[in-house]
């Protein structure tokens, strides 16, 4: 019996898993992606006593699926939505003013459910740039 024959791997990836919401759409960071596992679909999910909005992976059949990281594609830059529904329903559940600040939110990830959750009461403000980037 050898010295480690005990151990497994820990599995673990860097950075905060964070969701940001601005008038232009909605990002998830890389962290977020890998904490999935990469997963080509998810389910969203609101929980809209409580302002919390879940992610889960699933396959394209699930009832509610979305697509996520396509095929081919990299978690390095994360995922972008551009959907003006989501984006409207989360301001309206938050009262959030978008065309004011966009929100970052934490999210927190619950591995025996396979889901990250965003709370969407915690969030900071993304102040928007007055000159445009190089």
């Amino acid at each position: 019996m050898g010295l480690l024959d005990s151990f497994e791997v820990l599995p673990y990836v860097t950075g905060v898993p964070t969701m940001s919401v601005t008038k232009d759409g909605i990002n998830f960071n890389k962290t977020v992606v890998e904490k999935l596992c990469s997963p080509a679909f998810v389910v969203v999910l609101v929980d809209k006593t409580n302002l919390k909005l879940a992610l889960t992976p699933c396959d394209e059949k699930a009832q509610g699926a979305r697509p996520f990281l396509r095929d081919g594609r990299s978690a390095r830059a994360g995922v972008r939505w551009n959907n003006t529904d989501l984006k409207d329903s989360i301001q309206t559940i938050t009262g959030w003013d978008l065309e004011d600040k966009g929100r970052k939110v934490g999210g927190r990830y619950y591995p025996e459910d396979n889901a990250l959750i965003f709370d969407l009461t915690t969030w900071t403000p993304i102040e928007r740039r007055s000159t445009a980037a190089d």
